[in-house]
């Protein structure tokens, strides 16, 4: 029985691949949205900060509309890059957890969904600081 023999260039492509998918992985599960001072930040791979003085409207919504993918991922119960949800549109989705209610955030340019634990805390905030 002849063995198959891993060249070290197979066995460093292997290793990087288990590592960026740990990494996925990891940070795909940790999705998360801070009120600061100034903006919403929303903590996935590199950060994405959402100025208030931008925010035209932040809305609950009561369930979660119809969707499909234009670009990005879907994971279990997290959804992330652009969707197009039945009777909004074109939105950037950051959702830790799609079973929760979900937030849209409007700016001039984009229209942002969140997947908060408590999003109506979360929604308060945001009108708070929007006033």
């Amino acid at each position: 029985m002849k063995s198959k023999v891993f060249k070290k260039s197979d066995c460093i492509m292997i290793a990087a691949l288990i590592l960026l998918m740990v990494l996925f992985l990891y940070h795909g599960i940790d999705i998360d949205y801070k009120i600061e001072d100034e903006n919403i930040k929303i903590n996935w791979f590199t950060g994405v900060s959402i100025p208030f003085k931008d925010i035209e409207s932040v809305k609950m919504l009561d369930s979660t509309p119809n969707m499909i993918k234009i670009m990005g991922m879907d994971f279990m119960n997290i959804r992330q890059g652009i969707y197009s949800l039945e009777g909004i549109g074109r939105v950037k989705m950051y959702a830790r957890d799609i079973r929760r209610k979900m937030v849209l955030v409007k700016t001039s340019k984009m229209t942002y969904a969140l997947t908060p634990k408590d999003p109506i805390q979360f929604t308060k905030l945001l009108l708070e600081h929007n006033e």
